[in-house]
């Protein structure tokens, strides 16, 4: 596929800026960790906000994790920030998120809560890209790489209008 050509090209030169814009950023992230990768044309991404008060304009994947570790070791947390309770606090933080849903009955019960069902999704991607940055990984590769897998597996002439999984396509 074209994009996966264009993408495998950039991951190698993403993940050394990656890597030299946070040091403690994907220590080991490596090509054969992920396949693909998003690349922004040159000299498209923005000045970086001296501080995280600052940032109001919605960041990249990139961006985000970067803010996320600067954040982190602003406070000294990388010490708690392990997989394993990254990987725990996802799944804490979803539980938060479905609470705003829970015996809401009608959509509209629902609706009228979007502003804390924002809060706590933030929160549980939050989560993720801390995860991301514990286990050395760029996130944007992976969510790239899941899409084309997906896209793959879900061809749209025989999975539009069906929920049934890719086996049974």
């Amino acid at each position: 596929m074209i994009c996966e050509i264009y993408a495998v090209n950039s991951l190698a030169s993403n993940a050394s800026r990656l890597r030299s814009s946070h040091p403690n950023l994907a220590p080991h992230y490596s090509h054969a960790s992920a396949k693909m990768d998003v690349q922004y044309p040159q000299g498209a991404t923005p000045a970086r906000p001296t501080s995280l008060a600052e940032r109001t304009k919605t960041m990249t994947f990139e961006e985000a994790q970067e803010t996320l570790a600067q954040f982190r070791d602003d406070r000294d947390w990388a010490q708690f920030h392990n997989p394993k309770d990254l990987a725990l606090s996802i799944s804490l933080e979803a539980a938060e998120l479905l609470e705003c849903f829970q015996w809401s009955g009608a959509d509209l019960a629902a609706a009228n809560k979007r502003a804390q069902q924002g809060e706590e999704l933030a929160d549980v991607i939050i989560t993720a890209l801390n995860l991301a940055n514990a286990l050395g990984v760029d996130a944007g590769a992976l969510v790239t790489r899941k899409i084309a897998t997906n896209a793959a597996k879900y061809p749209p002439e025989k999975a539009r209008g069906t929920a049934a999984k890719y086996t049974q396509l």
